[in-house]
């Protein structure tokens, strides 16, 4: 049988976090999770000041920085764009000396808790092992059986904490009740890594658009994080499509686009910036079409660089684009 202070079922945030305090202040501890690495996929996306004096007591805060990009600003916008209620918390500092909120990553948090962890000689983490059973539960601690692989093996413990989720097999062993504000929307969330960050905002949007409510939140450089609400009797597979999606990010406001500036930089011998842009209506919807172009008009056109750019946010296909400007 094996003994330890403390047995952690659940080796997510929650359970890294404790077993590093844990074994940071030199009390046996054994960790067990089933998973054998990281959850590769982002899934908590915020945390604050309180959090990060955690990291930094743990000495990980050097680490976690660079996969967090610090909120000081909100914004709600309506369909047009406009804002309608603003959070702007520049200037204002926390207590605990860093900023107030932190959007992050969180494969890499997790990756920076578990390195620390396993630099700790008192904590023992099991990868590939599932808590199986409670077996007792008395005043002076907890027998529960581990398992891996259909090898079984008991751990008594001073306490047992479970980490281990929505799912949790402790609550169920200990007839726990699960609390559930019972509010549940359903929403497309796609996570993304961008090549550049040129027109989108450093802070996040929510678009209360009601033909489609969004948000988008900026979670460490280049990465963000959009998210769609369902309209009732949709489903996800059919928004997934990849024309799509590129549809609904073309059609959010986040930026002004600057027309002029695009169009200088693609000036050579040019003497002047050349664009040209229209808004119509078709069929009930506003589409936008613009064009940047430089050569265009010379004396000698065969002995110029024709290059032109035509943009729109038309839900047009790419075969028919293709046939318009031939």
């Amino acid at each position: 049988m094996i003994e330890t202070e403390i047995l952690i079922a659940g080796y997510g945030p929650v359970g890294e976090t404790l077993a590093a305090l844990l074994g940071k202040a030199g009390i046996n501890t054994l960790v067990v999770e089933r998973d054998l690495d990281v959850y590769r996929y982002p899934r908590a996306a915020h945390f604050d000041h309180e959090i990060m004096r955690i990291w930094q007591k743990l000495g990980i805060a050097e680490a976690v920085l660079p996969w967090t990009r610090q909120m000081y600003e909100y914004e709600f916008r309506n369909a047009a764009g406009d804002i309608l209620l603003r959070f702007d918390q520049r200037g204002i500092e926390a207590p605990s000396g860093w900023a107030p909120s932190y959007m992050f990553h969180q494969p890499a948090l997790e990756e920076a808790l578990r390195k620390r962890v396993a630099e700790l000689p008192s904590v023992d983490v099991r990868l590939g092992v599932s808590l199986k059973s409670i077996d007792r539960n008395d005043g002076d601690g907890v027998t529960a059986t581990i398992t891996t692989d259909g090898k079984n093996e008991q751990v008594r413990a001073r306490f047992l904490i479970g980490a281990d989720g929505g799912g949790s097999l402790v609550r169920r062993q200990i007839d726990g009740e699960l609390f559930d504000y019972g509010f549940d929307e359903p929403w497309l969330v796609i996570d993304t890594v961008a090549k550049d960050e040129d027109g989108l905002p450093p802070f996040g949007v929510q678009s209360c658009d009601p033909k489609r409510p969004t948000t988008v939140m900026p979670m460490s450089p280049l990465r963000r994080r959009w998210e769609f609400m369902l309209k009732p009797g949709e489903t996800p597979e059919p928004l997934l499509d990849d024309a799509k999606i590129t549809n609904a990010l073309l059609h959010m406001k986040l930026a002004p686009v600057n027309w002029p500036d695009a169009a200088a930089a693609i000036m050579t011998t040019d003497t002047y910036a050349k664009g040209s842009g229209a808004t119509c209506t078709i069929d009930g919807v506003t589409v936008n079409i613009a064009g940047i172009a430089k050569g265009s008009g010379m004396i000698a056109p065969n002995m110029a660089t024709m290059l032109a750019f035509v943009f729109t946010d038309a839900a047009i296909s790419a075969p028919i684009l293709k046939t318009l400007l031939k």
